[in-house]
């Protein structure tokens, strides 16, 4: 039988939403499998991870991969390199992908924790794998291109599906990949997998501008909160986006009380450019009912709880007189007009 899996990375500052994320993959798009590495090593944040996990019903707890990030890949090595890593030890180990063929149409979807991917559905009839067995045999890899939404309020919403309902979108020029797995595939990058050997273009763009309102979206919540914003830049080590000299320019800023070096921060720059080219949102495109019922259900997860744990990840780096006066500063550069 087809399957389709989806791999991500997990940190820290993830965790506010990574319930909701697991239950996007397996629950509304039934993916059979997701493995998640863990680049974290606090044990408050295991057992707080774990906790998570174990509020899942089995049905979808079963379908879980978890692996471990080792000392060096959750404190020195790049989450990205750390991603790659796994990536081919699982194309070369887990046992499905092991007998895997271009037949036997097994796909492996590459996504981030942020990450929502959209297929327009009848949610009692599809499935991401019926959308993906209908393509062509001769495509290996599909692209879908991100639609970012910016949530510049200071802390996380009740629910990621708020802020894609509720907030603009705009349109980008990044993209994420699902490959259909053979032996041939090999992990690039984050965004993208390259199968050397084969010489001709076997990679097709899910564009939604040329297609009807049926084409998948790949909904990016950029800034998931202006807290989550400066935590990720203060807890990932991302070249240009979290690095060192970013960490740099944040702590320059705080001492001077300089909004300008604040803002050019380069995940503030992207945010502010997200919201000076707001796109407009498809008339003829509406997320199914799915999306805005399913924001009442799963209450076992307590959101205040982990709206006072961004702020605590927060506050452990910044002290609050300077929280306040980020957050005061921030909003008011990006204020929608």
């Amino acid at each position: 039988m087809p399957s389709v899996h989806t791999i991500t990375r997990v940190s820290r500052v993830d965790l506010p939403y990574i319930l909701f994320f697991i239950l996007h993959y397996l629950e509304f798009l039934r993916v059979d499998g997701m493995f998640l590495l863990l680049l974290f090593s606090d044990d408050k944040d295991k057992a707080l991870f774990h906790e998570i996990v174990g509020s899942l019903d089995p049905v979808y707890s079963s379908r879980l991969h978890v692996v471990q990030g080792t000392d060096e890949q959750v404190h020195s090595v790049s989450p990205n390199v750390a991603l790659g890593k796994m990536m081919d030890n699982i194309l070369a180990t887990f046992p499905r992908f092991l007998e895997a063929t271009l037949e036997s149409n097994d796909w492996l979807l590459s996504v981030d924790s942020d990450e929502y991917l959209y297929v327009p559905c009848d949610r009692h009839e599809h499935t991401l794998l019926q959308y993906l067995v209908r393509r062509s045999e001769s495509i290996l890899q599909i692209q879908f291109p991100w639609v970012s939404v910016e949530n510049t309020s200071p802390w996380l919403s009740p629910h990621p599906y708020d802020d894609i309902l509720r907030l603009p979108w705009t349109d980008s020029t990044c993209m994420k990949s699902i490959v259909r797995v053979h032996p041939g595939v090999r992990y690039h990058d984050p965004h993208y997998f390259s199968y050397p050997g084969i010489h001709v273009d076997t990679t097709w763009v899910c564009d939604p501008s040329c297609e009807n309102e049926t084409a998948p979206r790949l909904f990016h919540l950029h800034s998931m909160s202006l807290g989550t914003t400066l935590n990720k830049v203060l807890y990932h080590r991302l070249r240009d986006k979290s690095d060192d000299a970013q960490k740099e320019i944040l702590g320059n800023a705080i001492r001077d009380r300089d909004s300008n070096v604040l803002a050019s921060l380069y995940k503030i720059r992207l945010i502010e450019k997200d919201i000076q080219r707001e796109s407009v949102r498809p008339e003829t495109f509406t997320l199914c009912p799915w999306f805005h019922e399913v924001r009442h259900r799963h209450h076992s997860l307590d959101t205040a709880r982990f709206l006072e744990k961004e702020k605590e990840f927060l506050h452990a780096r910044i002290d609050q007189d300077a929280v306040e006066w980020i957050m005061e500063s921030l909003q008011q550069r990006l204020t929608r007009g």
